[in-house]
């Protein structure tokens, strides 16, 4: 006979399974917050590299009248990397700007709504720019565009 503090077993397999479940997100958030932690520092790299390519450039085209060729490009390229590689660490520092001037006045349910409908339309938005992105980088990979002064691919940015 059981006692009132012993489990059924087939309850302590679920509470057990959920328990893995949960550690194995726990130790996938942890990684992807290591992640986001390094290419966000890879990101203040080439903020910093761009910073100081911009200012080698005016110093270049004013003062000693010699433009660098292809700087432009580099830096278009370097300010994709920048914006992008901060998303990820921005995103988990809980650092984007929140719209909450009429959120603040919702209740709990309220709220939870207004998340879920952002969600969703946020899903919708990026699932369209992935689309439209997917097949823009298929139709440069055939042309072989490039950029314009010094003719880096652009399909991989």
């Amino acid at each position: 006979m059981k006692s009132k503090h012993e489990k059924d077993p087939t309850e302590k397999g679920e509470t057990d399974s959920n328990k893995e479940q949960i550690d194995a997100l726990s130790k996938l958030t942890s990684v992807m917050e290591k992640l986001s932690y390094k290419v966000n520092w890879v990101g203040m790299i080439f903020l910093s590299l761009m910073f100081l390519s911009v200012t080698l450039a005016v110093i270049f085209r004013y003062v000693l009248k010699t433009p660098i060729l292809g700087i432009n490009d580099i830096q278009m390229y370097m300010f994709l990397l920048v914006v992008f590689s901060g998303l990820a660490f921005c995103w988990n520092q809980d650092g984007h700007i929140n719209m909450d001037l009429f959120t603040r006045r919702l209740g709990y349910r309220g709220k939870s709504f207004s998340k879920l409908l952002s969600s969703f339309i946020g899903v919708i938005f990026f699932g369209v720019m992935l689309f439209g992105s997917s097949k823009q980088v298929g139709i440069s990979m055939q042309t072989g565009s490039a950029s314009p002064e010094i003719g880096i691919i652009e399909w991989p940015f």
